[in-house]
């Protein structure tokens, strides 16, 4: 009986490392769909399918010659990768275009400008996702009352005084637990503890 194993990023990346390409076509069938939908906002739609191949053979280069840092963001890696096809993307359209007259250059660069300022916004927002989804799983690896305040506090944002009210303690133990919190967060970093999402 076949079970399907959901295999962590990690896991996969080593696995092409030491050959075996499959593990390749399973990380990149992962974000696909993401990606697509990242690049799809910021280029005319006949050429998405271009910058996503140019963005795999990117990828699977840089993982084939070790070049990515294993630290558990591997799709905001991808990501900025992407967000780096499109720039050039535009680049090349720069180099490319002829204009008939200076109006409709000055609205081009315009455009590619802010569209080159956009995609560092979307990175930048798909990093902030990404490292708020591994805080979430090392958030779940905390002793129960630890836990509930570091969510109340991290994701729901709540006021220590809100907190205490909400848990029926007092302000200091609130403020207490929460600092056991970044405690735990820190050694869970600190000791290179994998959690793969």
């Amino acid at each position: 009986m076949k079970t399907n194993v959901i295999t962590c990023d990690s896991d996969l990346i080593r696995g092409f490392q030491f050959g075996n390409d499959a593990s390749f076509g399973v990380l990149w069938n992962r974000y696909r769909s993401r990606l697509r939908g990242f690049v799809r906002r910021h280029v005319d739609y006949n050429d998405v399918d271009d910058i996503l191949q140019e963005t795999s053979v990117k990828v699977f280069s840089s993982l084939r010659e070790h070049r990515y840092k294993d630290d558990g963001r591997f799709f905001s890696w991808v990501a900025k990768i992407a967000a780096n096809c499109v720039k050039d993307y535009y680049r090349s359209r720069k180099k490319i275009c002829s204009f008939t007259d200076s109006e409709h250059a000055l609205d081009y660069f315009n455009e590619s400008s802010q569209v080159a300022e956009v995609c560092d916004n979307v990175e930048s927002e798909i990093i902030k996702d990404e490292e708020k989804k591994r805080l979430g799983l090392m958030v779940q690896m905390l002793p129960e009352k630890v836990q509930q305040v570091a969510i109340m506090r991290c994701f729901n944002d709540m006021k220590f005084e809100e907190i205490a009210e909400e848990t029926n303690v007092s302000i200091n133990t609130a403020l207490g637990r929460m600092h056991s919190a970044r405690v735990y967060l820190r050694q869970y970093m600190r000791c290179g503890t994998r959690i793969c999402i």
